[in-house]
């Protein structure tokens, strides 16, 4: 009798694991549900319109956009519809803060306007006759260029929500007197107000960390400005060409001021800066031709290349005793600087550092100075008597050239040192030279 085939038992894990799937099916869908409008709407939105740019609107028609995702969408033109009521227009344009449903959060270069110095080319009657602009609430960035030379614009009213403002985003705004930044600003870009020749104020409220270079650049009638206590570094040509700017104080919140930061603001009169200034670029005051006076950081170590000159205004100067070198050319055509103190600390005397100093009467070198560079005081046609300690070691043979009123030199080291160091070839023969040993 033939045995029949052993039926194989059922394993529970099968069953079990069948049993547990089943079990989490609802506890998904109700993770599912939670979800949805946080995650999975969102993700499947970026993924079904991702980055799509040059739309153009169909409610209200005229505006073109970019959707940036999660229904949020930057506005990047707007042409007038071919019906717009000119007639009763009013100049002004509020911008909308949805389009055809997205969420308006952001303005580039909306108006498509960028001639800087011909502004009798603005062709479209819209831009060329707006003068007040009004910015919604959703908008949080006003992106480069995107109000930037329109002719007659007089106002801008920026909301609450605005983060950031963009390169170039108010350059050459020749209408444009004031502007009230709001507390929730952060940034402000390059060149973001260049040649907003009548924009006379600016309150950079306490939000804002930074401030990129240029930012108020040829602001030629910019005479108030309440700064940040945020902001640490005076960006290169921040304030240059300024011109109506009469006294500056630098905030104890500045670490550093940027290379031509101030340069060409012709009337700026007074430089005042607190002991958090530890450096300055090169040419940061040039050509302010009418600077009088100014106090320096006890933190200044070096006075860049060229950072006075052509100051002729130029009458009194406090070195602080932290500093090591003075440039070349640094208080070059400082026409009315009489008398400058040189600190103990000072080593260094650059190339023409005084050169044209045409008021300069006196110098007194100080003893841990080794070299007087080439035209250090060359054309320095007041200067009378100059007293040189035994420390140096090197003096440039055109370092006193065409200084043809001085009369004395006090050495302080031996008659045989002054001769090593080329002594009568440095001084006219008419010039007296007392030694100190």
């Amino acid at each position: 009798m033939s045995k029949g085939k052993r039926r194989r038992p059922v394993r529970r894990k099968n069953w079990l694991k069948i049993g547990i799937i089943l079990a989490a099916i609802p506890i998904l869908v109700a993770v599912g549900i939670v979800l949805k409008p946080f995650v999975i709407e969102p993700w499947l939105e970026r993924r079904a319109d991702p980055g799509i740019e040059n739309v153009s609107s169909e409610q209200p028609l005229g505006y073109v956009y970019d959707k940036l995702g999660n229904n949020n969408i930057m506005l990047t033109e707007y042409n007038p519809p071919d019906d717009f009521d000119y007639d009763n227009w009013d100049a002004s344009w509020t911008i909308p803060d949805t389009v055809d449903g997205y969420n308006v959060v952001a303005l580039r270069d909306i108006c498509r306007v960028r001639l800087m110095s011909d502004r009798d080319r603005v062709e479209d009657f819209f831009f060329r006759y707006l003068e007040r602009v009004i910015v919604p609430e959703s908008v949080t960035i006003i992106d480069r260029y995107a109000f930037a030379d329109l002719p007659l614009l007089e106002s801008v009213e920026i909301s609450d929500s605005v983060t950031e403002i963009g390169n170039y985003a108010f350059s050459g705004l020749p209408l444009l007197e004031t502007i009230e930044l709001p507390n929730s600003l952060t940034t402000i870009g390059e060149y973001a107000f260049r040649y907003s020749y009548a924009l006379s104020t600016i309150d950079i409220p306490d939000s804002v960390t930074s401030i990129g270079k240029g930012a108020f650049y040829g602001c030629f009638s910019l005479s108030d400005i309440s700064h940040s206590v945020n902001v640490s570094v005076i960006e290169d040509w921040t304030y240059s060409n300024c011109h109506s700017l009469i006294s500056i104080e630098i905030p104890s919140s500045i670490s550093e001021i940027g290379l031509y930061a101030f340069a060409n603001s012709a009337n700026l009169e007074n430089v005042k800066m607190a002991d958090s200034v530890s450096k300055i670029g090169r040419r940061a005051f040039s050509g302010c031709s009418n600077l009088k006076s100014v106090s320096f950081s006890n933190s200044i170590q070096k006075i860049e290349d060229w950072m006075f000159a052509d100051c002729f205004a130029l009458e009194t100067v406090d070195l602080p005793d932290s500093l090591i070198e003075i440039g070349s050319s640094a208080f070059r055509k400082s026409h009315k600087l009489e008398y400058i103190d040189l600190p103990d600390s000072l080593e260094i005397i650059g190339d023409s550092a005084f050169a044209d100093c045409i008021s300069l009467k006196s110098v007194t070198i100080p003893e841990q100075v080794s070299k007087i560079g080439s035209s250090a005081f060359a054309r320095c046609t007041s200067l009378v008597s100059i007293d040189i300690p035994a420390s140096v070691v090197e003096i440039d043979t055109n370092a006193f050239r065409s200084s043809d009123k001085l009369e004395i030199v006090r050495f302080a080291g031996s008659e045989a040192e002054w001769l090593e160091l080329g002594g009568p070839n440095l001084l006219p023969a008419s010039v007296e030279v007392e030694f100190g040993s």
